[in-house]
């Protein structure tokens, strides 16, 4: 829950944010307008197909473990909470409201994720706060966080918090950052076409069951050479290859090249996202 000025937030819902789904969903915040203590992410999208902001390392993993997750269907970040809501339940809790620091202006609160979940065959919305354990030790924050819980209860959301750091499937996450960027082609580094994709995909599939103790960068780096490819394609391919789920592999294990890798079952070979 960052801290912006009155007009900028003005601003802001003025312009829609914060509104729609999907790829015409724009969160009311993004990487440029706020200053954050961790890094900040711009990742390009599966679910929705538009640039997603993440403003910290915690709400990148998450969003990471999201894209991975079939059952849900949309991914909504810095979420803006109605004003005139959070003001009354701050009244209601005997609890000062977020201002601008320094002045009297009030802040709009957001949430960092709303997720569309599928269940039991229709979608449900989820709200999600993110923060780090340490952070929960904070009391003014944990004010902030029961205006944010109570917001939602009001509204019978389902809310909880996340803390990426504790409790949190860390493999999983980063093994999603690492495939992420290679489900379209804009990643890789070469033109690929499908015969080379569909030669490439058989090749390492046999190589690795072959040499199965190998790492993958070095079965990858051969199949390069072989194929007269820049290094790295065929590393690139692997990427893909998990990303569309086409090979299944435990992404419960952490992912390296420096380490071989088994894919547990090959799906039919998908190539429609390479070309999108």
């Amino acid at each position: 829950m960052p801290r912006r000025t009155k007009a900028s937030d003005a601003s802001k819902l003025k312009q829609g944010r914060g509104l729609r789904h999907g790829q015409e969903y724009t969160p009311f915040l993004t990487v440029r307008e706020v200053p954050s203590k961790g890094l900040r992410h711009r990742e390009p999208g599966w679910k929705t197909g538009r640039i997603h902001h993440c403003l910290a390392n915690g709400e990148d993993d998450c969003f990471m473990v999201f894209e991975w997750c079939q059952r849900i269907t949309d991914i909504r970040e810095q979420f803006p909470l109605r004003q005139e809501d959070t003001i009354e339940i701050a009244d209601r809790l005997g609890i000062t409201h977020p201002r601008v620091p320094g002045t009297e202006d009030l802040t709009v609160m957001t949430t960092d994720f709303i997720l569309d979940v599928l269940v039991e065959g229709r979608i449900v919305m989820v709200a999600r706060a993110v923060k780090l354990s340490q952070d929960l030790n904070d009391f003014r924050v944990i004010e902030k966080l029961e205006i944010e819980r109570t917001y939602w209860r009001d509204r019978k959301i389902d809310w909880g918090i996340i803390t990426p750091d504790r409790d949190f499937p860390k493999n999983l996450a980063s093994n999603v950052g690492w495939v992420h960027k290679a489900y379209y082609s804009d990643d890789a580094p070469c033109r690929l076409t499908e015969k080379i994709i569909r030669q490439a995909e058989e090749a390492l599939y046999q190589q690795m069951a072959v040499h199965n103790t190998t790492p993958l960068s070095h079965v990858a780096l051969a199949l390069d050479e072989r194929f007269g490819l820049p290094g790295g394609t065929c590393l690139w391919i692997v990427r893909h290859l998990i990303a569309t789920q086409t090979w299944s592999v435990d992404m419960k294990q952490k992912l390296t090249p420096d380490l071989p890798l088994k894919v547990v079952e090959r799906a039919v070979f998908r190539l429609e996202a390479v070309d999108a």
